[in-house]
């Protein structure tokens, strides 16, 4: 299981909604090696973010969470990986991106009328 969530301070068009939560689905089953059926993305756009104290320069708050595949080497790497898919396709300087990684005990996570563990 993992889940994406993204909130940018600027508008998107809803096709740049759809590809880059399409691309971010792809990105994260490959750098965590999970199945992609169970990524899911949520992207926020217009979210009223202060980033250093500037409110108008592009920025992005994102959450990775997942049951498994969080730890400090891996977290390296999904930070350079999903930080250049936002710069390259939304033109968010990765100096202005934050993202937060947490792991999940499979029994805190419902899915499907059960839970993961």
């Amino acid at each position: 299981m993992l889940f994406r969530s993204v909130k940018v301070n600027f508008a998107l068009t809803a096709q740049q909604k759809t590809d880059v939560v399409s691309q971010l689905s792809k990105l994260v089953a490959k750098l965590t090696g999970k199945p992609e059926f169970y990524v899911m993305v949520v992207l926020d756009d217009n979210s009223t973010i202060s980033f250093g104290g500037d409110c108008t320069s592009k920025a992005c708050f994102a959450d990775l969470r997942s049951i498994g595949a969080i730890n400090r080497s891996a977290n390296k790497t999904y930070s350079s990986n999903i930080c250049k898919l936002l710069n390259e396709k939304l033109g968010i300087e990765t100096s202005r991106i934050y993202l937060n990684f947490q792991s999940y005990a499979g029994e805190n996570w419902g899915h499907d009328g059960t839970t993961f563990g």
